[in-house]
């Protein structure tokens, strides 16, 4: 996936699929960092999912990456997939 600053309506859809299970996090802090996320070295422990606070570094990029979607979309997890999805009223 091409890092942007602002991705499109087009971009919209999964990213990262189910099968990845508990894994998707490292992939959703990965694509965080790429877009600028500074992790702090303490939270270095936390990148996989055996940190103790791994769900909540996810958390954290998943809200970090808000700002790269656009509007009436959203990053985050639909039906165990994630990625880019459009905004339901």
């Amino acid at each position: 996936m091409m890092i942007m600053d602002k991705y499109l309506a087009s971009d919209a859809g999964c990213w990262f699929d189910s099968a990845r299970g508990i894994y998707i996090g490292e992939e959703v802090i990965a694509l965080a960092e790429g877009h600028g996320l500074k992790i702090a070295e303490e939270d270095q422990t936390n990148r996989t999912p055996e940190g103790e606070g791994y769900h909540e570094l996810w958390d954290e990029a998943e809200d970090y990456l808000q700002d790269f979607a656009p509007e009436g979309f959203y990053f985050g997890s639909n039906e165990g997939d994630w990625g880019l999805w459009p905004a339901e009223d």
